[in-house]
């Protein structure tokens, strides 16, 4: 599934998690076809930034000061993240391996 099927899928498949719809004409008009040296969308970051930015927010759910933003304490050291984070993360992740 090449990556821009994967954007839309993620799309189509969880929009709670606050993108908005492009709608029909402005979907049509999307550029999927390739930004420089042929990988993803013009404009979208490279895949080292984006594994550089999942790094980065998995580091801050470890930390104590902010993982609150990022999921529930249940015990003083028991944490658990939110569902719709850990799958963006993995989805983030998963664009930046392939």
């Amino acid at each position: 599934m090449g990556r821009c099927k994967e954007v839309e899928q993620h799309l189509v498949t969880a929009p709670h998690i606050g993108i908005d719809d492009p709608g029909p004409q402005r979907a049509s008009t999307m550029d999927c076809s390739g930004g420089k040296n042929g990988e993803g969308r013009p404009g979208w970051p490279p895949k080292d930034q984006l594994s550089l930015f999942a790094k980065r927010v998995r580091r801050a759910m470890r930390d104590d000061t902010s993982r609150h933003f990022f999921g529930v304490a249940a015990w003083e050291n028991d944490f658990s993240g939110y569902a719709e984070v850990l799958r963006s993360l993995e989805w983030i992740e998963g664009l930046a391996r392939d």
